[in-house]
């Protein structure tokens, strides 16, 4: 991933909506895709930390790893921490 922010603002407007609402299967897997700018990558990580699976969890993790962005990547420590304490209250219940 590069700092070049190749995404238009419906994109990233697209990607945020969904932090309020459920996305389905397809949703999710668009969302995993979009991580490849700025912008859309802070979007959709927030997304996918409302509605992600474990999967994107792994999806997470690569982007966090690959990350050079340090606003992106400080997010992605947010979102992944949220998404591991959910899944662990999930197991829990």
């Amino acid at each position: 991933m590069n700092d070049e922010d190749i995404a238009d603002p419906s994109r990233t407007a697209a990607a945020k909506l969904f932090w309020t609402v459920r996305a389905d299967g397809q949703i999710v897997y668009q969302l995993e895709y979009l991580l490849n700018s700025p912008a859309v990558r802070i979007a959709a990580a927030g997304a996918l930390g409302v509605n992600g699976t474990r999967r994107s969890l792994v999806f997470l993790h690569e982007a966090y790893d690959h990350e050079t962005n340090m606003q992106v990547k400080g997010f992605l420590t947010e979102v992944i921490e949220h998404r591991e304490k959910y899944r662990s209250k999930k197991k829990v219940k």
